[in-house]
């Protein structure tokens, strides 16, 4: 039902009511929408927030984005790791949520409530601090229950295996030694493509696609091949070589295969096996090499972890300081994030479910056809905070790690970033610019979540 609108002459009539409303609005003007535009204003300024001040145009931006090295960016990156790793996190809330929704006695469903709302009344403050303390390297309640459970052990042992991985991956495809490491992954990945192509598209062109997947390798094998050839990675025309020899392996191997392809699955229709042949193809060019730098990287990134004979610092370690920085709140259950599910699933009539265990659904079909879709638009609320938080919280981090964002900024995020060039370096325009860079890339990743995240019921 549309509202009636009110002309200006029956306001006036009113006016003492919004005289009422004045205050609430000199001072929502005030402090809100003044600090914003004399953010904009000054962002286009030298400032340093007292009585330097002169005009510097778009000479701010250009040094944010054309430094070296490049802090901003690097933040923006710990703050998309973060953004991501915390959307995951928001499945174990969903979980909890659903749980206590179907805690069939009342009571019951009560008293979770309440244990879900106790831990709100503790400041967020007290909580970083609290896991600041089980932190800590020799006495950290972390590092006890490691050495308590052996555990310890475990994740030296995983360390030392990726070191070893990542030396003979490094040496073996990276270092002018062989292709060994290629040439079993290769094995491995002809397999998986046969068995899924037989899966997924049948027997006759799971053929066409193993021949696309060898044709594929004739690229990778190609380039290996031709940078091999020249000495190794730093060798000189090393990289025209390996693009020269990816060519002329993809053209070779790649024709050949695509005759294997045309015969074996010759009664099926072309565009089928063109398909097949192609996806696989892909794989074997791109996916292959792919997947060996993926592991190269995971490896050399676990091979120090965790040294043997010593207490993980896990504020201390530039390598473990985002590790710990994700690992936060276990297990990530927030008592905010529950509460908001649980009011959504509350909503569900009871007659759905009696039609759903009618048609025969279980547990599982109730979760996927009646309760997510139906919580699906808080969900997208709360991806929208969290990808706000991970780039305009600097708290959390600035609590664990200090004002720098652990040794060597390594976990640095666009807030802390801002943060310390306004009242560290007392560089308040630039500081400007920051925050306006931040709140342009914050409306363009939240319409990018609204666009991709759509409830299906609404």
């Amino acid at each position: 039902m549309r509202g009636e609108q009110l002309s200006l002459r029956r306001a006036r009539h009113h006016w003492q009511l919004y005289a009422f409303i004045l205050p609430c609005l000199l001072f929502v003007g005030l402090f809100m929408y003044y600090p914003v535009i004399n953010g904009v204003f000054h962002s286009l300024y030298y400032w340093n927030g007292g009585d330097v001040e002169r005009f510097y145009g778009l000479r701010n931006f250009y040094q944010l984005f054309t430094a070296e090295p490049p802090a901003f960016w690097l933040s923006f990156q710990n703050a998309l790791i973060l953004g991501l790793a915390n959307i995951l996190k928001m499945a174990p809330a969903i979980l909890a949520a659903v749980c206590l929704h179907r805690v069939k006695s009342e009571r019951l469903q009560y008293i979770y409530r309440a244990c879900f709302v106790v831990p709100m009344v503790v400041p967020f403050a007290v909580t970083v601090l609290l896991w600041k303390a089980f932190y800590e390297p020799t006495n950290g309640v972390i590092n006890v229950l490691l050495r308590k459970s052996g555990l310890i052990g475990l994740l030296t042992w995983t360390s030392s295996t990726a070191g070893t991985l990542n030396e003979l991956l490094v040496t073996n495809v990276f270092e002018a030694g062989g292709i060994s490491s290629y040439a079993v992954c290769a094995l491995i990945g002809a397999a998986l493509v046969f068995v899924i192509a037989r899966m997924v598209v049948g027997r006759e062109l799971a053929w066409t696609s193993l021949a696309g997947y060898v044709g594929g390798l004739g690229v990778l094998s190609g380039r290996v091949l031709g940078c091999v050839a020249m000495g190794g990675g730093g060798a000189p025309n090393a990289a025209a070589a390996s693009v020269v020899g990816a060519v002329l392996g993809g053209a070779v191997l790649g024709g050949v295969a695509w005759k294997f392809a045309n015969d074996a699955g010759r009664d099926l229709p072309r565009r089928d096996r063109l398909y097949a042949w192609a996806m696989a193809f892909v794989v074997g060019a791109f996916g292959l090499g792919l997947i060996v730098h993926v592991a190269s990287g995971v490896t050399g990134y676990l091979t120090p972890l965790f040294p043997k004979g010593e207490n993980p610092a896990w504020l201390g370690s530039p390598k473990l300081c985002m590790l710990a920085l994700i690992l936060w709140g276990f297990p990530w259950v927030g008592s905010f994030s529950v509460l908001v599910y649980l009011a959504c699933l509350q909503q569900i009539g009871r007659e759905i479910y009696e039609a759903a265990e009618v048609d025969g659904a279980d547990w599982f079909h109730k979760f996927r056809h009646i309760e997510m879709p139906l919580i699906l638009k808080q969900v997208r609320v709360m991806m929208i905070l969290v990808i706000m938080g991970s780039i305009n919280d600097a708290g959390q981090v600035m609590l664990l790690f200090g004002i720098e964002g652990g040794p060597g900024g390594v976990v640095q995020v666009p807030a802390l970033f801002m943060f310390r060039e306004a009242f560290c370096s007392q560089m308040m325009g630039y500081a400007c610019g920051i925050g306006l860079v931040m709140f342009t890339i914050i409306v363009i990743m939240t319409k990018l979540n609204d666009w991709l995240v759509k409830p299906g019921a609404e």
